[in-house]
């Protein structure tokens, strides 16, 4: 699922049909690589509107995890900026900070402290792939030890 701060929307910049063409646009793309999105989480307010939805505040995820039934703590956040980050933490995830966009300049200053920094997707899901990995394994040591 992806969670996601949409000012513009707030802001008068484009409207919710052009984010749902945008959205569309990208579950397309990663359909070609054989992912599908459980959900997109969208906050459509300005920082000034101090709603509860808008990273870093976990409103999103928590909506996210009602519906689609997860434990927040078993998740990964990836990001490219300081509030996905925060939106981890807050949460129990796990956090990537992904030197793209605007993490490169955020990984430079060493302003954020997350689990994992890494060069782009492809990194963070080899190293996701290694921790679900590790995860199944741990569980099932823990099932035989009962």
């Amino acid at each position: 699922m992806v969670a996601t701060n949409q000012s513009a929307i707030g802001r008068g910049l484009f409207d919710r049909d052009r984010l749902d063409q945008i959205h569309r646009r990208m579950e397309d793309m990663l359909a070609t690589e054989g992912i599908c999105l459980d959900g997109i989480y969208v906050c459509p307010h300005t920082p000034d509107d101090n709603c509860s939805c808008r990273k870093p505040l976990p409103g999103l995820i928590e909506q996210a995890s009602r519906e689609l039934g997860f434990d927040p703590k078993e998740c990964f956040v990836i990001g490219d900026k300081e509030c996905d980050i925060e939106l981890g933490r807050r949460t129990g995830a796990t956090t990537f900070l992904v030197r793209t966009g605007y993490g490169a300049e955020l990984a430079d200053e060493g302003t954020v402290t997350a689990d994992y920094v890494v060069d782009d997707l492809a990194e963070t899901a080899q190293i996701i792939e290694h921790l679900l990995t590790r995860r199944r394994m741990e569980q099932t040591h823990e099932t035989v030890r009962r």
